[in-house]
């Protein structure tokens, strides 16, 4: 029995492949996000240039935040995240806003319509 080596039974490509999938899907996601921020930068950066800022931070604790703002994402005297909440409960009310309407909208909510 010297130099003998048991190995465990391998795993299937199923599971590695379903791995590699997610890897790339969330990467794919990730790349979406970062062309539509390198798209809406100007307009956005024009009437709330700490919008991305705010966007890109509204996971973190206020405490790990470069910006403290009391509020996330729109940090505006006229226009908060408690008011866009309330106008717009889900994101499927601010698509189907967008859809329908003909009025100018804010930009930065045709950023948030993507879905994150």
């Amino acid at each position: 029995m010297w130099f003998v080596k048991l190995f465990d039974e391998s795993v299937g490509g199923v599971e590695i492949r379903g791995f590699r999938t997610f890897s790339r899907r969330t990467m794919r996601i990730r790349q979406r996000f970062d062309l539509l921020q390198t798209i809406f930068n100007e307009p956005i950066a024009q009437m709330d240039p700490a919008f991305f800022q705010r966007l890109n931070e509204s996971n973190l604790y206020r405490e790990d935040k470069l910006l403290q703002t009391p509020f996330a994402v729109f940090a505006d005297p006229e226009f908060t995240d408690k008011d866009y909440h309330a106008a717009y409960p889900t994101i499927y009310h601010l698509r189907k806003e967008l859809m329908e309407s003909d009025k100018p909208h804010d930009v930065r909510l045709e950023k948030n319509s993507s879905g994150r």
